[in-house]
Parts: structure tokens; sequence; C-alpha cells
């Protein structure tokens, strides 16, 4: 009877630790994390893969670490209450990567959902200059878009005007209102683009300001269209014995005032040339531009008096007479 029990006791003891090796790894206890519940192994050889394996489903349904009623082996958010996921999109919130958005879209796949994307289109990780502005979407490369001293979103590095708004720009001819001195006008554009085309392209430096030009005002828009219009060697006769009637005629027609200066560009080079030398006389240019009778003229050459003035004015009355007779006989 005794020989019985104890063979009982040894069979059940037998049966009881092939049950509790059923899962057996390989090791010296049973399975019981994630990675060897769902290794997709059949470590107890009998055709059912350990999680499937109704004794290790049993095992691994009793492991929950983080006691949040998922066990190990389905967590979504190991170390965390899966239940808890207040933007419902399906990932816990302990591993919510978008907290206020949807974790499980990322179009430009850069690892970032695209409700919390710094960079759209672009992979967030990718930040040379380290600024925190991913690259696909640096204002500034290679500076820091942080510093921003005048608030206009235009990092300081790559600020067009330092004190003023960059993003506006009515004319849209690149240079931001606040350092503009063009910001409305198309015409005033033209002028400044007019004096560039004379002194830069056709070789003739400060021309603009040697001659009076001020294209913040409206008094030379009609004349520098007419010389952007114009070929550089038509600009270049302006100042000969024979001015370019094509160019003459449209300079002319923009104010009666202009039949002189044209007059007075052909007959007196000399006078003008030492007129361009001087700062005094170039100032009487610039105020007698506006000038419509002699009197006005009269006032420009006391305020700027000079040898250069003067001469210039004594051969203009001389030599065009006719063309700037209410610039040069005062009124009795």
């Amino acid at each position: 009877m005794r020989t019985f029990q104890k063979f009982l006791v040894i069979s059940i003891l037998t049966f009881s630790v092939n049950l509790f090796w059923a899962c057996d790894d390989g090791g010296d206890k049973k399975e019981n994390t994630v990675a060897l519940c769902t290794d997709g192994v059949d470590n107890d050889g009998d055709d059912l893969i350990d999680c499937l394996d109704p004794n290790c489903e049993t095992a691994c349904a009793s492991l929950d670490a983080d006691e949040d009623g998922v066990p190990d082996h389905l967590d979504v958010c190991p170390g965390f209450d899966d239940g808890e996921d207040a933007d419902n999109d399906s990932v816990p919130d302990g591993c919510d990567i978008c907290a206020d958005g949807q974790d499980l879209v990322d179009n430009d796949t850069d690892g970032v959902p695209d409700d919390c994307d710094l960079c759209e289109g672009s992979d967030d990780a990718l930040d040379a200059d380290e600024d925190g502005v991913p690259d696909g979407c640096d204002l500034c490369p290679d500076y820091d878009d942080s510093i921003d001293a005048d608030a206009d979103s235009i990092p300081d590095e790559c600020d067009i005007c330092a004190d003023g708004d960059d993003t506006v720009d009515t004319d849209l001819d690149g240079t931001p209102d606040d350092c503009d001195d063009c910001p409305l006008t198309v015409e005033c554009n033209i002028c400044y683009e007019a004096c560039y085309y004379i002194e830069e392209g056709c070789g003739y430096p400060n021309a603009c300001a040697a001659s009076g030009f001020d294209c913040t005002t409206e008094d030379d828009f009609c004349e520098s269209a007419c010389m952007l219009d114009a070929s550089c060697a038509a600009v270049a006769s302006m100042i000969s014995v024979n001015p370019d009637p094509d160019l003459s005629a449209c300079i002319n027609a923009c104010d009666p005032n202009n039949a002189c200066t044209t007059c007075t560009a052909s007959s007196c080079q000399g006078s003008l040339n030492a007129c361009y030398q001087d700062t005094i006389c170039t100032a009487f240019m610039a105020c007698s531009e506006s000038c419509i009778d002699a009197a006005c003229v009269d006032t420009c050459a006391t305020d700027n008096a000079s040898t250069a003035t003067t001469n210039l004015r004594a051969c203009t009355c001389t030599n065009c007479s006719t063309d700037c007779a209410n610039l040069c006989v005062s009124p009795n």
C-alpha cells in the first residue's frame, strides 16, 4: 500500500512539474516576460505557440506589472495606465507623443504626429543650426530663429528692415515698407529703377543725384519713365549738342521746364560739369528743379551762391533764352 501511495505521489508531482514547465524557455524558470511570451516560439513542443498555449496564456494573463488591468504581453504603454487616453487616439496618455492630437496620423513619416508636427512635410529631427526649428521650415538657416528684436517674425540675422516689419511689402519690390523709400507707388519704384539703369547700366555714376532727381516726390516720375525706356546712347545724347529727339520730346512733354533743362544740358556742358563737382551748385540745381518762374530761381541761386552756380545760370540764360525764358527773366 505504501508503495502504491509513493508511486501515486511521484506521478502527481511529475504531472505537476510537466504542467509547470509546459512553457519552459530552456532556462530555469517559466517564461514570464512580454518578450518571451510573444516570441512566437513553441517552447514545450506541443504544436501550440506559447501564447496560444492555454498554460502560457494563463501565465501571461496574470502578469500586469503596471497594474492597469492589461496583461504585460498586451500592454500598449508599459508602466502606465492603458485606460487613460484623454484625446481618444488609441494611444494611452503615458506614451502619447501628441497629447492633444491624433498620434496615429503622420503623413511625413518623421515620427511626429501631424497634429504636433513642427514642420509638416519635413523631418522634425533635422535641425542643423540647433535653434529648435527643423531645417525644412527654418526661416534663417545657420542662425537662431528665436532671436527677433523687432518681433516681425523674421530672425534678426535675416532681417531686411532691422527696425521695421519685414512682412509688410505693399509694392512687392522685396523691400519692406518701413525701409522702402517708395512703399506705395509704382512710379516711385520706376524712378529708382531708371536711376539704377542710368548709373549702373549706362555707366554714369551719381547722375540722378547730380541732376537733382528725387524719387520720393512726383516731380521726376514722368521723366524717369522716359529715361528707362530709352537706350543708353539716347541718354548720353541728352548732354550733347544733338539730344535724341524722341527722348527729348518725351521729357519735354512731362514738364514745360524740361525744354530748358534739355537745352542747358546740350549747350552748357562745361558749366554743368563744373556744377556737378560743386556741392553748392548741385544744391542749386535740386532747388530750381521745381521752379516755374525766375523769382524762384533767384531765391535758389541766392540760397546756394557759388561761382559754379553763377556761371551755370549765366550760360543757361545766354544760350537758352527761348526755352528758359520764364526762368531767366524776373518779373518787373
